[in-house]
């Protein structure tokens, strides 16, 4: 039962047991005896005394005052229940309100983790193309660099052993020029011969040079 018909019917209830106010006068104002009106009623059949008692207390008379309090009870009753019934709708309509921005909450939440599974999911796929793309092109990447290896190892071996004869020959045939001049008798000057000396130390330093450059070249190459 709710709280507030219990207020009520007890309300209800001390009002009907309160003695008659009204100032009316009764039976033994007058000498007579009174006798209580439950001697003379009997139960009907099927009914028992406890049943006709309680009767005949709901039809008893009703004094003003009476009246007057069950009104007053009656009105704060129907008040309390308007008070009630308000603060229920304005509940409810906070509550639904609420319920409704957690409902748009929720569906924007299931949007975006639907766009991020197909984001995750395009950036799987875009990934595994690469990764098709890279293997081919890291495969080709070892093989030339295999083959870079082991053609540039004996080309630069030739190169080199040949500017090297070259070099060599030229040297050579320097010497033996300077091996002739110095036997003859014109070229005896130690001055010219160091002359010569030192121009053929200059030109091997520029050819020394040169043979650098080229092996870098051919490193790079």
């Amino acid at each position: 039962m709710d709280p507030l018909d219990i207020v009520y019917l007890t309300g209800l209830l001390d009002t009907m047991r309160q003695p008659n106010r009204s100032g009316a006068k009764t039976n033994s104002a007058y000498g007579a005896n009174q006798v209580p009106i439950e001697q003379y009623l009997s139960p009907l059949p099927g009914e028992s005394p406890n049943t006709a008692h309680a009767n005949l207390k709901r039809k008893a008379p009703e004094t003003a005052t009476y009246r007057e309090k069950k009104r007053a009870i009656d009105r704060a009753y129907r008040l309390r229940c308007r008070e009630k019934k308000m603060k229920t709708e304005q509940d409810v309509v906070v509550l639904t309100e609420e319920n409704n921005k957690l409902k748009r909450e929720n569906e924007q939440l299931k949007r975006e983790g639907v766009q991020q599974l197909e984001m995750v999911q395009t950036q799987k796929e875009e990934m595994k193309v690469v990764k098709n793309k890279l293997c081919p092109l890291k495969d080709q990447l070892q093989t030339q660099n295999a083959l870079v290896k082991e053609f540039s190892s004996p080309v630069a071996s030739r190169k080199n052993n040949m500017d090297l004869q070259c070099e060599n020959k030229r040297l050579r045939f320097q010497k033996s020029l300077l091996i002739n001049k110095i036997n003859d008798n014109d070229y005896l000057n130690p001055v010219q011969l160091q002359e010569n000396y030192t121009e053929l130390v200059q030109e091997k330093k520029a050819l020394q040079v040169i043979i650098d450059a080229l092996c870098e070249k051919i490193k790079q190459g």
